[in-house]
């Protein structure tokens, strides 16, 4: 005799799944998401970084004279 309908461990099991599924996509998305924002810092800080390394040995290159305090 054939079951008509699905039995609710079948249910179970099914939502189961489908909640894994879901939850390892979520997990996927948010991790590209602050992935992608946290690369965007740290390309920032970097840029931010080298300015100021430039800025510094322009600054002690074009210096005239340097003063050095008795200790």
């Amino acid at each position: 005799m054939q079951e008509k309908g699905i039995i609710l461990l079948e249910f179970l099991l099914y939502i189961a799944l489908v909640g894994v599924i879901v939850a390892a996509a979520g997990t996927i998305g948010y991790n590209i998401f602050f992935g992608k924002a946290k690369l965007g810092a740290i390309e920032e800080v970097s840029q931010n970084s080298r300015f100021a390394i430039e800025k510094i040995s322009d600054t002690i290159r074009n210096a005239e004279e340097i003063n050095n305090p008795l200790p």
